[in-house]
């Protein structure tokens, strides 16, 4: 055979048998080219989507976690339609206060004129001023112990009234003396914001028994300003005008001794003391320290504190000298009262700390840190009394 017809054969068997090849085609292969462009943009798509719908419920959720449960309006306050001050009782909205001036954020503008609570009168210790209830002010009236019926005075002072205000450099107990010129009934309160009814000191507060007598005040007062109102019983008799002092007098006795004075303007004082140097005239009321199974019939040392908002306060005092002894602090909000007067009361065993706190309102309290002594086999110790604001 040729080389020739070799190649002809040669070159027909193969043109035989890729005819005849049966292997299957994948449909993917037979997709064109523009077919093939387009999927991907379609699954970017999707994943657009997808990410679109995920990321708004994420802002969904918080959203959702940004609302705060509705609590209502319970003891929020607001301007009525007229000008007075609402406030709110549940659902409910009640005007709790006229306002002759307007109102404003919720309260009542203060009157400018001299003698408001906007532009109160300056008084000076040592100083007497004269002044009158013969004013264009009627927004005040007492709101603590004294509108208690058991201290004579069973009904508010709602006359016009004369606001002093007193600022002072250090802590004071201050007497406010008020002389009648023009015979009538005056009452006296002091607080530390004349337009805040909530800073009023507690006990800080009396009026004359008849119109020719005087109407005395005292009130343990800390560093800073204090606002005193002199007001009218005008449905006996007044408006009318008045000498007015104010003095610095010594802290009272307190079982036998002059309470030391701690200064809660900055929020935490701490003292130290060793009850060798107390008085053994009282003890604390096992009502409020239950459990204890002594009696502090040891030796005291008293000590007193004023606060012009209400707060809650916590005493701690802790042994130092013997480190293990037994120790009780206890509050009054009267020297003299054990029971009734008696706040609140801790004690602490082998040489831990005794803790004690209440809740105040402003005014006057006292604290005690006592020892058990005999009733206990444990004799005085020193200690460090904290005092603070929580």
């Amino acid at each position: 055979m040729s080389t020739r017809l070799a190649f002809v054969l040669a070159l027909a068997l193969g043109l035989v048998l890729s005819s005849c090849d049966d292997t299957p085609v994948d449909p993917k292969d037979q997709i064109d080219d523009t077919q093939g462009d387009e999927k991907p943009d379609e699954l970017d798509q999707l994943d657009q989507l997808e990410t679109e719908e995920v990321e708004t419920e994420v802002e969904t959720i918080e959203e959702l976690d940004e609302i705060e449960p509705d609590l209502g309006c319970e003891g929020q306050t607001r301007c009525s339609a007229i000008g007075n001050v609402e406030t709110c009782f549940g659902e409910d909205w009640i005007t709790t206060q006229v306002c002759d001036d307007g109102c404003e954020d919720g309260r009542c503008v203060l009157p400018m004129h001299p003698g408001g609570c906007g532009s109160p009168l300056p008084l000076t210790l040592g100083e007497e001023v004269e002044g009158s209830t013969d004013t264009d002010s009627a927004l005040n009236t007492w709101r603590q112990a004294c509108s208690n019926p058991s201290t004579g005075y069973g009904f508010s002072p709602t006359g016009p009234e004369q606001i002093y205000r007193l600022t002072l450099n250090k802590p004071t107990h201050v007497r406010f003396t008020l002389n009648p010129i023009d015979l009538g009934y005056y009452g006296m309160y002091v607080r530390a914001d004349c337009a805040d009814p909530g800073s009023e000191y507690i006990g800080s507060c009396s009026g004359n028994p008849d119109p020719t007598s005087s109407t005395v005040v005292q009130a343990l007062l800390g560093l800073g300003t204090h606002d005193l109102i002199v007001d009218d019983f005008e449905q006996t008799q007044g408006p009318g005008a008045f000498r007015l002092i104010a003095e610095s007098i010594p802290m009272p006795m307190c079982l036998s001794q002059v309470p030391q004075f701690i200064d809660l303007s900055s929020g935490k004082s701490i003292v130290q003391g060793d009850t060798n140097d107390g008085v053994g005239e009282t003890t604390s009321n096992d009502y409020h320290c239950p459990n204890v199974g002594f009696t502090t019939v040891g030796r005291e040392l008293s000590y007193v504190f004023t606060v012009n908002q209400s707060a809650t306060v916590r005493a701690t005092a802790q042994p130092i000298d013997p480190p293990d002894s037994m120790i009780a602090v206890y509050f009054r909000d009267d020297c003299d009262s054990r029971l009734s007067g008696q706040l609140a009361c801790g004690y602490g065993k082998e040489g831990g700390a005794a803790i004690a706190e209440a809740q105040v309102q402003p005014g006057t309290y006292f604290v005690f840190v006592d020892d058990f002594g005999t009733s206990a086999g444990d004799g005085p110790q020193k200690f460090n009394l904290t005092l603070e604001i929580r």
